[in-house]
Parts: C-alpha cells; structure tokens; sequence
C-alpha cells in the first residue's frame, strides 16, 4: 500500500522537514509538498503531517514520528 504524506511548507522548519527525511528514500511513500494546509493555528505549535488524508501532530518531531510509525503498522 502506497502512503501519501501531505506537508506544510510553512510547517517544515518546525522540525516537520527532519521527519520527512525519514522517509525521501523510501519507495512506497509519496510526499506531496504545499505552500500551505490552511492549518495555521496549529502550524504555529506543533509538526503536522496528513498521511492518507489523516491529520497527525506531535509537539516535537520525535513525537511525530512515532505516531506515524504507531498509525502505519495499524493501516497494513
């Protein structure tokens, strides 16, 4: 199964751009990069992502990454 992650421009130098390092070079995950997600509220305190169309925030982008790990090895 494919997984798109959807990321805020605006959100990366929050620490978001150090989670989506993790997975550039992975073959089976797509990242799809906007200007912005109309998530602004949020964009200003936490890293988000959208994988599959689902919103996942973390305080830190080690928080992040683990709800993403959490959330892909419930999807397969």
């Amino acid at each position: 199964m494919k997984m798109l992650i959807e990321c805020c421009m605006n959100n990366i130098h929050n620490g978001t751009g150090e989670v989506l390092k993790a997975f550039h070079s992975l073959p089976h995950v797509e990242i799809v990069e906007y200007g912005c997600l109309t998530q602004c509220g949020i964009c200003r305190q936490e890293n988000f992502l959208f994988i599959n169309g689902t919103f996942v925030a973390g305080e830190t982008p080690d928080q992040l990454l683990e709800k993403i790990n959490k959330m892909c090895f419930t999807l397969t």
